[in-house]
């Protein structure tokens, strides 16, 4: 622009005052450049002087966000009563949300402005997140900066269950994921597992992260600078129960025992050893072996003469106890004592095991439940769970030991700390009481409702146009759901079962312009209604008319997004306006067990103080048995319970806030979109059971409630084949109208069919464990017809086209052809199988009787006459005099197992009860391995643990 006239010069014709007003412009750039720096470092030490953004001045101001993520409710139980107990402990600046809302509200760009984050969150399926935490968890590990969290304390509870080969994944992730984005953990992380019951890490964990938040806070404020806090990182330990100090004289017993394979536990308790008789003076401390122990007392009928008892526990392999412990850990089991033997015994237990495997520190775990059954009261170590390879947790243990320990050589006068819950009821220790934040607006005008079959359809698809669905994810999220109408059903087992009923039930999807694809593996969600009866029993029991519309629930506790500008409305389960009626039908769960923080709600409203004792007694950490008896084993409904306890007389409000929302309930899909594309078939097991009630123990019958509701409704309109059970137990409608439900399609992740075709697959499916690999056959059959017809069409089965047989071909004359199989030779040899591509299938199968409960028999049949199975492996248990189980018939075929999984580099799933078959399914692969491949045990449990890493053993088991 500084040359006039259009024309540029030649090379060195430039004139002198161009290069004067070249240099001026050069002059009057470096000014304001210069002026521009100097006025940022004036704002650099004007906002230096500033009070930091989020820095207060008292610790109780400092914002405390808890986030949970859960599929059943616990971890949401959770935390709201870490956000209850933080208050009662002073802070007054604590929110409490799911990730899901946290992103709604401020967006994931709000993270680092958090100073304190707890995370309690569960894992679902194979290491999946929970449906409410799924969002989050996808944005969050795409994070790559280092320092993105640095100015963020946090702390981490995981739920899982150690049936599964990811335990706590979940989390586990989002602790790393913290840590590596530069987030300092302030508490231990804690592993809860649901297989053994998740109290017994919760409720210790609550117990010590509320003081921890406390100290954290006072931290923040006293260096509120922004330099580092000085605290130390807290390492991934389980944490243990109470804060009590274990008060000894100086004759005091004190007993060391060691439980090992190489000489950790002992390493650490000999140092240990010399500390107790030195810094505290005790003379009667004896060190051994639990082997050695068990010599001398066989049955521990002298283990209640020990006043304390320190047990050390490597645990060997994925969660077994040790061989030196397995004496002990027997006698231990099988001592039959009552719930006080060890009453003035305290008991302190280190586990020492590999966090890589998925029963972490699992032999300490079961060793220390036991004490705690007996008795042993709570200290502040009664189990501590540290990683072998961690010297500084083990370290730091023993310090802890030593500290915990007083004597009349360490101290004078010193008396025990005081519990850190909070205490109701003298010496109680209960939840802290959840006052009611939610306010409810009512009228009596009339509601626009049908009581209908449509009405829940109606309300689950008005999530459709809820911000928090994805029109994409219609059919794969229960908040997405589709519309399938019931097309027939047939009784599996015959009319000779007295004890166990299962149904097959086809539903038809919908049609091409909603079209919902499902793969093998997958299973179905169901949303179903309360009993009409339980909801007509409560109502009455409340006292308030079914006819009555909610029209508004108010809370105080409703977040805005300051990122977002976006209000996360309460209670997004409930749909407004909504009948009492329909609120108690469809939206609150009220049959599942009460947790201890609902009672300890309903407690407060006990009119007579007979009730609120009881009450409270139920949720206290010392009525645990009488918990466990009344609520856990009877599993009675809310109505039940309030009738129990007549007295009561809660609010609807409050009962809005603590009821969990009615989850849907989850099937394995036994059929393949290759053969039922518009079809999806389930079978499931009628949930009936006989329970006592607590009050006046008379027996009563429980029902599974989405199991009963699908037979009743399925009955009543006549589309149950080999209804048995019609007569007595439904009444028929008199109008045959359709049988419509809401569904959606949960994928199956891991559990799915292997791409590799090529490689052999062992199935374990005993019960209706063999539903899911009813719909993989169904689905290999089709890959075989498919390599006859066009070979090179095989390939990763969720790339193949399911019509790309012949476009004119109907659904009914593929299923057809496919049922004839009149291209496949009969029974093919491994041989002809390598020929086409395809691994050897094998399918271990088990039931009671061949004539009673042999579920899908003809299909399973079929498969074997047509070549699709190899084999066909069935256990019929109560055939014979000694019982007969898979698992036996695996170790019968241990030689074809262990060639197909190990040689052959095969695939190995396992469907049904994880209470004691997958583990004993799990226990004879083990023993196989060992047995053909010449391993050790702990080499063949490794090799398992691997397989499961590498997705070739797969579970999808419940309990």
């Amino acid at each position: 622009r500084l040359w006039k006239g259009g024309c540029q010069p030649t090379s060195g014709s430039m004139s002198l005052s161009i290069l004067q007003r070249l240099q001026a412009q050069r002059q009057a750039a470096a000014t304001r450049r210069e002026r521009k720096e100097k006025q940022t470092r004036e704002d650099e030490q004007k906002e230096k002087k500033k009070p930091e953004s989020g820095v207060v001045k008292s610790w109780d101001k400092v914002p405390l966000l808890v986030l949970y993520g859960t599929q059943t409710g616990n971890a949401k139980e959770i935390g709201g009563l870490l956000e209850t107990e933080a208050k009662s402990s002073g802070h007054t600046e604590v929110r409490c949300m799911s990730f899901r809302d946290y992103l709604t509200s401020y967006s994931l760009d709000g993270l680092p402005k958090e100073r304190v984050v707890v995370a309690v969150v569960s894992t679902t399926g194979q290491g999946d997140p929970p449906s409410n935490a799924e969002d989050f968890w996808r944005q969050i590990r795409r994070k790559r900066e280092l320092a993105w969290l640095a100015k963020t304390h946090y702390a981490v509870l995981g739920l899982g269950d150690t049936n599964y080969a990811d335990f706590c994944a979940m989390g586990k992730f989002f602790d790393s994921t913290f840590s590596r984005l530069g987030a300092k953990r302030f508490y231990p992380t804690g592993l809860a597992d649901d297989a053994t019951g998740i109290d017994e890490v919760v409720e210790p964990w609550r117990a010590g992260v509320v003081p921890a938040l406390k100290k954290l806070c006072v931290a923040i404020v006293e260096n509120a600078s922004g330099d580092e806090l000085g605290l130390s990182l807290a390492p991934i330990v389980e944490p243990t129960k109470g804060n009590q100090k274990v008060i000894l004289k100086q004759g005091s017993k004190v007993v060391v025992l060691t439980g090992e394979e190489d000489n950790l536990a002992s390493a650490q308790a000999s140092p240990l050893i010399s500390s107790l008789q030195g810094k505290h003076g005790l003379k009667d401390v004896k060190m051994m072996s639990m082997k050695d122990y068990t010599k001398t007392d066989k049955k521990l009928a002298q283990l209640d003469s020990n006043d304390l008892l320190i047990l050390l526990v490597s645990t060997s392999g994925p969660g077994e106890v040790p061989t030196n412990g397995m004496r002990f850990h027997r006698a231990l089991k099988k001592a039959g004592k009552s719930n006080s033997w060890l009453k003035d015994t305290h008991s302190m237990v280190l586990g020492l095991g590999n966090n890589s495997y998925e029963n972490f520190c699992g032999a300490a775990k079961q060793i220390g439940r036991h004490l705690r059954n007996y008795g042993s009261p709570e200290t502040a170590l009664s189990l501590t769970c540290v990683d072998k390879a961690d010297a500084a947790a083990g370290d730091k243990w023993r310090q802890s030991v030593l500290d915990c320990i007083e004597t009349p050589a360490s101290s004078s006068g010193v008396v025990a700390a005081k519990p850190m819950l909070p205490k109701a009821g003298g010496k109680r220790r209960v939840p802290a009481f959840t006052s009611c934040f939610v306010k409810v607006s009512m009228s009596d005008a009339p509601s626009s409702h049908d009581h209908n079959q449509d009405t829940r359809n109606k309300f689950l698809q008005a999530r459709l146009q809820s911000h928090l669905v994805e029109r994409e994810r219609r059919g794969l999220s229960p908040d997405a759901p589709f519309v399938a109408t019931v097309k027939k059903a047939r009784m599996l087992t015959t009319q000779e079962s007295k004890e166990r009923h299962v149904m097959h039930l086809e539903l038809s999807l919908p049609g091409q312009k909603d079209q919902v694809v499902y793969h093998p593996g997958d299973s179905v969600g169901v949303h179903c209604p309360n009993s009409i009866d339980e909801v007509t029993r409560l109502i009455k029991r409340l006292g308030l008319i079914s006819s009555d519309v909610i029209t508004k629930i108010d809370s105080d506790k409703v977040p805005i997004g300051p990122t977002t500008g976006r209000e996360v409305r309460a209670f997004a389960h409930v749909f407004l306006p909504v009948t009492v009626r329909d609120l108690f039908l469809y939206c609150l769960d009220i049959t599942s067990p009460p947790k201890k923080s609902f009672i300890r709600m309903l407690a407060e409203y006990c009119e007579e103080e007979k009730d609120r004792d009881a009450m409270l007694d139920l949720c206290s950490r010392e009525g645990k048995v009488r918990y466990d008896a009344a609520i856990k084993k009877a599993r009675p409904p809310l109505a039940e319970l309030l009738e129990q306890y007549k007295s009561c007389k809660v609010p609807l409000a409050h009962l809005i806030q603590m009821l969990p929302p009615l989850q849907p309930r989850y099937y394995s899909i036994s059929s393949a979109p290759s053969t039922h594309p518009s079809e999806v078939h389930v079978a499931f097991s009628l949930v009936r059971y006989s329970a006592i009630r607590p009050d006046t123990r008379d027996p009563v019958e429980r029902e599974g409630l989405c199991t009963n509701w699908l037979y009743r409704e399925c009955s009543a309109r006549n589309l149950v084949e080999n209804d048995y059970l019609g007569s007595r137990d439904v009444k028929k409608f008199e109008t045959q109208e359709a049988f419509t439900l809401p569904v959606f399609v949960r994928r199956g992740g891991d559990f799915n069919f292997p791409a590799d075709v090529s490689r052999p697959m062992i199935m374990v499916g005993p019960g209706t464990g063999v539903s899911p690999f009813r719909g993989f056959l169904l689905y290999r059959r089709y890959q075989a017809l498919a390599i006859t017809k066009q070979p090179s069409s095989v390939g990763a089965w969720r790339g193949m086209d399911y019509h790309s047989l012949e476009e004119s071909d109907s659904d009914d004359e593929v299923s057809l052809r496919l049922v004839s199989a009149s291209h496949i030779k009969k029974k093919p040899s491994p041989k002809s199988s390598k020929e086409h591509g395809l691994g050897e299938v094998v399918l271990y199968f088990g039931c009671q009787n061949r004539h009673i409960d042999y579920l899908y028999k003809e299909d399973l049949e079929r498969f074997e006459e047509d070549g699709t199975l190899n084999a066909l492996h069935v256990a019929f248990s109560r055939e014979q005099e000694e019982k007969v189980y898979v698992q036996h018939l695996m170790e019968q075929n241990g030689e074809e197992v262990y060639r197909m999984l190990q040689e052959k580099n095969g695939y190995f799933f396992v469907c049904g009860d994880g209470t004691r078959m997958a583990r004993d399914v799990m226990t004879s692969v083990v023993n196989i391995f060992q047995k053909y491949g010449n391993l050790s045990e702990d080499v063949a449990r490794r090799y398992v643990v691997t397989m499961m890493k590498e997705k070739r053993y797969v579970q999808d088991i419940w309990s």
